[in-house]
């Protein structure tokens, strides 16, 4: 084997093993940047979507040292990179636009993880924010991947935002039962249940009448962590304590009447000679 090739081969050895020890120092890096920020209280997805930016980094920075030692001029390499930029702008600008748009999720703080929110038609708890996607967790344990774009660009609705949440119940009564006694027992009612709150203060307030039915809202509020225990247990108590207390409940009732169409003509009134010309 001459000089020169054996030289090659110990510039491609030299250049695998700078990609080598790049990817133990990305590690090394990425567990020290990790328990720090945790140590800070920082927020795990914080967390997550700085690590992958190190990781993405040093890769970076190790592959341009592996390329020079194998004779790839670092400068021309960059200029190629910059003189494809637009290029290389346009076919990847969906992903560059959710790369922005994490760093905007990151920065304005819509959401934590373990949030539940509601996001362009979806729901479920977040799990991650990463370059490219945020995943969320649905209560049917699948997984919504949604591009951080449509993340920035669409309402986010945050269900954990806040410490206290409301519950509506809805009861429906009789017309002719007595209303201040029915709100005063769906008050009680919640104020027996474990899960509600003190303060804000349970409230039952008329909402509509008619059709010899009177609807009544009862208002509520629970920890945020609590909500579905509360909301299946108020649910639950409401009407069967109206009922204890002699009070009739109505359910919505919708009536139809069916007009008959006479034989001689259709739905359109047409009699049937008309329609066979």
């Amino acid at each position: 084997m001459s000089d020169k090739n054996l030289q090659i081969l110990m510039n491609w050895a030299w250049a695998i093993l700078i990609f080598l020890v790049g990817i133990v120092v990305m590690q090394i890096i990425t567990v020290i940047v990790r328990r720090a920020m945790n140590k800070a209280g920082a927020d795990p997805l914080l967390v997550s979507f700085a690590t992958v930016c190190i990781r993405v980094v040093v890769i970076a920075i190790a592959l341009i040292a592996a390329l020079e030692k194998v004779g790839v001029n670092p400068s021309s390499f960059v200029t190629v990179l910059g003189v494809s930029g637009a290029a290389v702008a346009l076919a990847v600008k969906d992903s560059l636009a959710n790369i922005a748009g994490g760093i905007m999720i990151i920065l304005t703080h819509q959401f934590k993880a373990d949030d539940y929110v509601e996001i362009g038609g979806y729901g479920g708890y977040v799990q991650k924010t990463d370059l490219i996607m945020t995943t969320l967790r649905t209560y049917d344990n699948d997984i919504v991947s949604i591009p951080n774009s449509i993340v920035n660009s669409s309402i986010v609705k945050n269900h954990d935002a806040n410490e206290k949440r409301r519950i509506v119940v809805h009861a429906s009564i009789d017309i002719k039962e007595d209303i201040a006694k029915s709100k005063a027992v769906l008050i009680e009612t919640a104020k027996k249940d474990p899960y509600i709150i003190d303060s804000p203060a349970p409230a039952a307030e008329v909402i509509r009448t008619g059709g010899g039915v009177c609807e009544i809202d009862l208002m509520v509020w629970c920890r945020r962590e609590e909500y579905w225990p509360a909301y299946y247990a108020i649910n639950e108590a409401a009407i069967p304590a109206l009922q204890a207390a002699g009070i009739k409940t109505r359910s919505k009732t919708q009536d139809i009447t069916i007009a008959s169409v006479p034989d001689t003509e259709d739905r359109y009134g047409a009699p049937p000679e008309e329609r066979e010309r």
